[in-house]
């Protein structure tokens, strides 16, 4: 059960936050104070996070309260990095990750958390180790697919099939013999022929 489940009204915790979330969006102004916490958590990993970045660009953007806007979802922070608005700001802490201790020092400061820690906090609750054990393997099972993922995402993005490349290169030496006129007449030719070579490749692919 969520903690802010609405029996009566037929609504979950996320359906009570995207409530709420609706009145912020339709009656906040410049003046106001705006201070969300962890919005998304009540659905999907890529929904939840799909809607805190665009309620979050939302705010900033057209919007613009003075927001406090805390999450869980580190690939927000690139919105930091890029929009002059929004600033990344953490708790500062002490970890030690050999006994698996985490310190808060209650020091608001600016930058990006360097990580969850969320087996730390289970191991400080008194989770059993072996159930914390088990946890860290598979945190890094899942961080290393990720970032498996990411690289073969980044590599298919600029990998330029050979058929391509030898189209490119055709183009290339044909510019290449072109002649280069100060001539307008000259120079429509040139471009005459470049569009016919590139048509040209067009059709046969």
């Amino acid at each position: 059960m969520g903690a802010y489940d609405s029996v009566f009204t037929n609504s979950s915790t996320f359906k009570v936050e995207l409530d709420e979330c609706c009145k912020i969006l339709r009656d906040a102004t410049p003046k106001s104070l705006v201070i969300m916490d962890e919005l998304g958590r009540g659905t999907s990993t890529y929904d939840g996070m799909a809607i805190a970045s665009s309620v979050l660009r939302e705010l900033a953007t057209k919007t613009l309260p003075l927001t406090l806007f805390a999450t869980h979802y580190s690939s927000l922070t690139d919105m930091g990095e890029k929009h002059p608005n929004i600033r990344n700001m953490t708790m500062q802490t002490v970890v030690d990750d050999e006994k698996r201790q985490l310190v808060m020092m209650y020091k608001f400061i600016e930058g990006v958390a360097p990580g969850s820690f969320g087996t730390h906090v289970a191991n400080v609750a008194g989770v059993p180790a072996s159930v914390v054990n088990r946890a860290e393997e598979v945190s890094r099972d899942f961080a290393e697919v990720s970032r498996k993922k990411q690289l073969e995402k980044r590599a298919a993005v600029s990998r330029i099939p050979l058929d391509l490349q030898a189209d490119f290169a055709q183009l290339a030496k044909l510019a290449g013999g072109l002649t280069l006129s100060d001539d307008p007449v000259q120079q429509l030719e040139s471009l005459r022929i470049l569009k016919g070579s590139v048509r040209s490749l067009l059709k046969a692919n």
